[in-house]
């Protein structure tokens, strides 16, 4: 069932969209600013201010609304999603405590059976019945893929007919020093994913272990977690830049990449260890196999496509972080990226740059996804998955 995966994703969708609210709130683009109201702009006024009471109200507003959200909406729904785990054997449910638990639902129930009962069109009571088509899924399936493609080349060649500045942006993906240059800061930019990816790895996959083996912290963790996620990025910026300089921006640029996307990791990670089925841990447990045994012959194995779909939504954040890691403030960050060159294209006001750096980048990644994600997918989901 997707449910559970769904139910353990909000965390790390919480946490990426709280840590780009400045980014996503204040738009420069050359000479014109576009400003949102909303806690993301706040933080960034009060820092220019040198506002840091300000500051320290407005942080500890996100704080608790972090913690109500994860304790009265994102655990709960994440507890209610174990129940849509097919296992043959009946896992125990974890012993925890919700505030939403602790309260009486009853007279809530009582209202919503009187509804129900005076109006037909809210009785919810009544079982619906589910029909599938397979032939028309696959119809749909077929044109869905023909539509998008050719929604794509036809958007793109709207484009070209009324939009001067795509056209300058076809004739710039022409000059071969532009390209050098762009095919250069791929490769770097690519470098800083693959370096933030690994030592990544390093520390969230051995503290998803010990949170298995521990469930008993695992509500303290998810609290700290979001509180932790909930601060944006601009509040980093100047702890960076004094300890990041000169050649050492580049450690800089990846802790960036590390706080934005590190999340979707160890969320997956964890959610395909309490994934593991419980009728294989009844028999590792009879035969007692434990220890780094049970990680070598179990464990790793099982969360193998965990880890994948996590290292691929990570990456995708790493991405997405490039346009704030790679120049934190202006005159200030590494010398060559795709993502500082569509901040420089940015600030310029130069659109043609813009979109034919974006371009490549948008191919760039699509080659990825088809060349090397796609058939990894194919050899983990058939190599390590359990569940066929």
């Amino acid at each position: 069932m997707a449910i559970p995966k769904i139910a353990s994703n909000i965390f790390p969708s919480w946490a990426n969209g709280f840590f780009f609210l400045a980014a996503s709130e204040i738009i420069s683009l050359g000479n014109v600013k576009y400003e949102l109201k909303g806690i993301g702009s706040r933080i960034v006024r009060l820092i220019a201010n040198n506002d840091y009471m300000g500051l320290y109200i407005a942080l500890t507003f996100s704080a608790l609304l972090s913690v109500l959200l994860t304790e009265l909406i994102f655990r709960p729904l994440l507890i209610w999603s174990e129940k849509y785990k097919l296992e043959t054997i009946a896992k125990p449910m974890p012993v925890t405590e919700v505030w939403l638990g602790r309260l009486s639902l009853r007279r809530v129930r009582r209202i919503g059976r009187r509804i129900a009962l005076k109006v037909p069109s809210f009785d919810l009571r009544r079982r619906v019945k589910v029909v599938y088509y397979p032939k028309l899924v696959k119809g749909f399936s077929s044109a869905f893929k023909v539509l998008v493609p050719v929604s794509l080349i036809s958007f793109l060649m709207l484009l070209i007919i009324a939009s001067k500045d795509f056209r300058d942006a076809l004739m710039l993906l022409t000059e071969l020093n532009y390209l050098k240059y762009t095919a250069l800061a791929l490769i770097y930019s690519t470098l800083r994913i693959l370096a933030t990816s690994l030592l990544t790895m390093c520390w969230i996959i051995p503290l998803a272990f010990y949170l298995y083996f521990r469930p008993k912290l695992e509500r303290l963790t998810l609290l700290i977690f979001q509180v932790l996620a909930s601060i944006p990025a601009p509040l980093f910026y100047p702890v960076i830049l004094k300890v990041f300089k000169g050649s050492l921006i580049e450690l800089g640029v990846i802790l960036m990449l590390m706080l934005a996307s590190q999340w979707y990791l160890f969320y997956n990670i964890y959610d395909g260890l309490k994934r593991f089925p419980y009728e294989l841990e009844e028999v590792l447990n009879l035969y007692r196999v434990k220890g780094l045994y049970k990680l070598k012959v179990a464990l790793v194995p099982a969360i193998m496509p965990s880890l994948f779909t996590g290292l691929v939504t990570f990456i995708g954040g790493c991405w997405n972080a490039l346009v704030i890691a790679e120049e934190l403030r202006p005159g200030v960050g590494v010398n060559i990226g795709i993502g500082k060159e569509l901040i420089s294209y940015t600030n310029a006001g130069y659109l043609p740059g813009l979109y034919a750096t974006l371009l490549i980048m948008v191919l760039f990644i699509m080659g990825l996804n088809k060349g090397l994600w796609r058939p990894l997918r194919d050899y983990i989901m058939n190599r390590f998955s359990y569940e066929a």
